[in-house]
Parts: C-alpha cells; sequence; structure tokens
C-alpha cells in the first residue's frame, strides 16, 4: 500500500524470514514480523569521515518503530525479501546517509532478543569523503566520533540501540584485524 508521497507504507515491506541458522524460510510483511517476532536479516554500515577518520553516529527519529529516538553506530535496516545483504546495505546507505561508497563485509552475528526480537546482521565498513544528506524520515542528525569517544559514551548510557552496540562491541573486539582489512580495501 503506498501512502501519499508515493512510497510504500514501511508496515507492507516484504521481509525475508530466516531460521535461527540464517537460512531463508520466506517472506513475510514488515508488520507480520514485528507482531509474531519473526527471525530477519538486517545490515550495520560503519560509516567514516574519510577526512577526519571518525565514525559517524546518527540518531534515529522519533517515528522509528525499532529504538526510536536512540543513536545508532551504524546507517542500515531491514533486508527485504530475495535481497542480498550486499543489496540491501547499498540501497540503505543511499537512503539514510545519501552517500554511495565500496562497503567492505566485516561479519555476521546473531542478535537474539528473543521474545521480543532477533535478527542476524551484516556487518560492513566505508568511508566517505561526500556530504552526506540525511533522510528526514529516519535520522534526525549525524555527529562525528572515535571509536574511544563511542565507547566512552556508551559506558555513560548513551541512547544506543541494543543491535548497533552489540554490531560495534563485535567490531571492537577484532578492531586491529578490521582495520587491516579495511585499509587493504579503502586506502584512502
Amino acid at each position: 500500500m503506498q501512502n501519499q508521497t508515493g512510497l510504500i507504507n514501511e508496515a507492507d515491506e516484504i521481509i525475508q524470514i530466516v531460521d535461527e541458522n540464517n537460512k531463508p524460510l520466506g517472506p513475510a510483511t514488515r508488520q507480520e514480523m514485528r507482531d509474531k517476532k519473526l527471525i530477519h536479516r538486517a545490515t550495520y554500515i560503519f560509516l567514516e569521515n574519510a577526512d577526519t577518520k571518525k565514525f559517524y553516529v546518527h540518531k534515529r527519529t522519533i517515528h522509528k518503530k525499532w529504538c526510536p529516538g536512540f543513536w545508532d553506530p551504524t546507517f542500515g535496516g531491514v533486508v527485504q525479501y530475495e535481497e542480498s545483504y550486499e543489496q540491501n546495505a547499498q540501497r540503505e546507505l543511499l537512503e539514510e546517509a545519501g552517500v554511495e561508497e565500496k562497503l567492505v563485509p566485516l561479519f555476521e552475528f546473531f542478535y537474539d532478543c528473543r521474545p521480543d526480537v532477533s535478527v542476524w546482521g551484516k556487518a560492513f565498513y566505508t568511508k566517505t569523503r561526500k556530504n552526506l544528506k540525511l533522510q528526514e524520515l529516519e535520522v534526525e542528525q549525524a555527529v562525528e566520533m572515535g571509536c574511544e569517544e563511542l565507547q566512552q559514551k556508551i559506558k555513560e548510557g548513551m541512547n544506543m540501540t541494543f543491535d548497533g552496540k552489540m554490531c560495534f562491541e563485535i567490531f571492537m573486539q577484532k578492531y586491529n584485524q578490521y582495520k587491516e582489512l579495511i585499509d587493504k580495501e579503502l586506502p584512502y
């Protein structure tokens, strides 16, 4: 169903549903996924300002169903039916941040918070020198933070998305390994 702007109503989006092992089970609407608390897929994109070497951390709008008004260390979103993680990551980065860049795949993880929500995530990393063009319906603002500053904010209780926080913590556990890969793939 389309709204007045011609966009598909978020609740009617067709989502890829998976099992505990990330095996595709079939489609469901986003509303059905929420109501039945079905396991699904999502992407998590660390976006670095290539000049300042800091992450863009963004604040979700109050209109978001998941973690409204929370800060998020990654851009990204729910993977649609028959959409790959990579396709979703490119689409979400363009939609939310207004940039297209080469993505470096990092890792997959399972955020399991049953019975409330469970998601198989795939993390990516990219850098940009472009100005961000934030999607007003989803992103209230974006600020730059270094890894240490973000870790400190989390320790101080910054209102952070639960799955985004987990993704960042996994990233930091193997930071040197990922940094080597990122520097090789994105030398600027």
